[in-house]
């Protein structure tokens, strides 16, 4: 697939595609990411694909960009442009530490695009500045060679969420929980799909986690070749 290849976008009018140079990370090394709403099961099924398939388990944004006061702060109280360059800036550190180890395939829990398709939630205007933002820092950003995004119904997110507790349940409720915000966050990785190879879509509503976590394996098995 072609990555410029620019689609009609389902949910309104995008008026520039991804950036060619974004493609300059791919394969160095291998990146597996997993992404979708709150509550889909990201971190589970990272953590399964780490374990069981011997691959190296990476933060979309390292550890200090996420101690709770500064992520919640960024979240829900910053400008959102502030907000959006602090993780970007994240993703860029993370970057470096995916470089590590040339050659060897690892799971991400999210990637750049979580920050690109929580603003796109947000607000689709974003997009007319973030997208020429990644073209610039595209030689530091990893991008995922594989983008595996899971999938629930907004009723099911609001559930699973609720049972959370702690910190996790302070982030996830920072963002908008309402059927709006997360469609067209649905939305956007639906759009990614027609701008950028390998972007695949696993549900798990009503899913055992066995069942998602095999239908991941062999997305993964079949891009690494193993």
């Amino acid at each position: 697939m072609d990555i410029m290849a620019h689609e009609t976008n389902p949910c309104g009018s995008i008026p520039t595609p991804l950036p060619r140079a974004l493609a300059c990370t791919l394969g160095r090394p291998y990146v597996v990411a997993v992404e979708g709403p709150n509550g889909s099961g990201k971190t589970l099924l990272c953590r399964l694909l780490s374990e069981r398939m011997g691959l190296p388990h990476l933060r979309g944004i390292p550890a200090a960009w996420e101690h709770p006061a500064m992520k919640l702060h960024m979240i829900r109280d910053a400008d959102w442009l502030a907000s959006a360059m602090y993780f970007l800036s994240g993703v860029i550190e993370s970057s470096r530490e995916a470089a590590r180890g040339q050659g060897e395939a690892k799971v991400m829990d999210r990637s750049v695009w979580s920050t690109v398709a929580a603003h796109y939630a947000f607000d689709p205007r974003r997009l007319e500045l973030l997208l020429p933002l990644l073209e610039l820092a595209a030689g530091r950003i990893k991008v995922p060679d594989l983008t595996i995004v899971l999938e629930i119904s907004p009723e099911t997110h609001r559930q699973r969420v609720a049972r959370k507790a702690g910190d996790a349940h302070a982030f996830d409720t920072a963002t908008p929980l309402g059927d709006a915000f997360l469609n067209r966050e649905r939305d956007f990785y639906h759009w990614l799909a027609g701008q950028w190879p390998k972007v695949v879509f696993i549900t798990t509503e009503h899913c055992e986690v066995e069942t998602v976590y095999r239908q991941a394996q062999d997305f993964v098995r079949e891009a690494i070749g193993c």
